[in-house]
């Protein structure tokens, strides 16, 4: 059943906008700084991973998301990805 597949509580949601222009869920990669390769790789890849995803439906290339997309990219070593 579905119980014995996943843990209790966590599902798969559909995300309505993954290109939406907020990165409040990268906080902590950037400007925190409670991610990063040297502690927490594993979160550092998702995060990584995450930026990528909403970049690539549309977001952050306008305004105040676009600076902070770029942020995110530099923080992650990748400041060339905007």
């Amino acid at each position: 059943d579905e119980w014995s597949r996943e843990p209790h509580g966590m599902r798969d949601y559909l995300d309505v906008d993954p290109g939406h222009r907020h990165f409040s869920s990268l906080v902590s990669l950037h400007p925190l700084d409670h991610i990063n390769p040297y502690t927490t790789p594993s979160l550092f890849s998702a995060a990584h991973h995450t930026l990528d995803w909403k970049m690539s439906n549309g977001g952050g290339h306008t305004g105040w998301s676009a600076a902070w997309a770029g942020c995110l990219y530099a923080r992650a070593g990748k400041g060339d990805g905007v």
